[in-house]
Order: C-alpha cells, then sequence, then structure tokens
C-alpha cells in the first residue's frame, strides 16, 4: 500500500491524499516518489545511534552517519557542562558555606567546602574554546 510520497528534495513524507492540496499551496511536487507503507514506518521511526535520515543515491530515503560536530558546537557544549558544574558545587557548598559564616562548620565539613572550593576555581579555570580536548577535574570525593 502506497499511504505516503517521499520527497528527496526536502527529506520528508507527505501523506499521498494530501498533494492536491500541496499543489494548490504552490508547492513544487515534481520529485515526489510514492513509498510503501514500510518504508515510510521504517524511516519516520527513532533512528538509529549516529545515524540521520538521509537519501540515498536513488533518491529514496536512507540512514546516514550523523555529520560531525563542528568547534563552535564542541565549544557551547563544553560551556553547558562548564555551568552545570559550577551550579552543582554551588548547590553543594550552601549549607557549609552559612555554617562557615555562623562559626558552626565541623573540621570534616570545613575539609569538604575547601576541597569544592578549589574545584570551583579550577572550573571557571577551564578554557571551553580548547573542546573537545578539556582535562575536567575530578569532583571532590562525597562527603
Amino acid at each position: 500500500m502506497q499511504n505516503y510520497l517521499w520527497s528527496p528534495s526536502q527529506n520528508a513524507f507527505f501523506p499521498a491524499d494530501m498533494v492536491s492540496d500541496y499543489e494548490s499551496a504552490g508547492w513544487d511536487v515534481s520529485d515526489f516518489i510514492p513509498v510503501d507503507d514500510g518504508i515510510y514506518a521504517e524511516y519516520s521511526a527513532a533512528q538509529p545511534d549516529g545515524k540521520i535520515r538521509g537519501v540515498s543515491d536513488d533518491g529514496l530515503p536512507a540512514w546516514v552517519d550523523l555529520p560531525p560536530l563542528t568547534h563552535d558546537e564542541l565549544v557551547a557544549i563544553a560551556e553547558q557542562k562548564r555551568t552545570a558544574l559550577l551550579a552543582e558545587a554551588v548547590s553543594v557548598t550552601s549549607m557549609w558555606r552559612t555554617e562557615l559564616q555562623l562559626g558552626i562548620i565541623s573540621d570534616d565539613d570545613k575539609a569538604a567546602l575547601t576541597a569544592w572550593i578549589l574545584y570551583h576555581r579550577e572550573l571557571q579555570g577551564i578554557d571551553t574554546s580548547t573542546a573537545p580536548d578539556i582535562a575536567w577535574p575530578e569532583k571532590p570525593q562525597p562527603h
């Protein structure tokens, strides 16, 4: 059965019964290819890891390798990671900071606070422009 059409130029499927609507709207439907429902089901489902839907040499859908991330994308991912780790460090140390200000912090908590503050400082010094070649500091041991 062929309920769907494939457009290689748009890398997309379209319901076959709506072609006249697309034409009326001024779409170029000249490259629409009727495809079996099995092809539609396979290539409109979740993509395999490391793949995206693309177009094969014969114009039909195919799973193709994901393009590698750009340097800017890698830097943005590293920035997000650093921001999340910094927020975690602030969250972990917030109660200890209060205890320190009140003078009621234990020696163990003071040592843990110091370790987390040093970790926070290391994170702040990370140059994310070197992504993906970043040596992330290790988190202090849980207290």
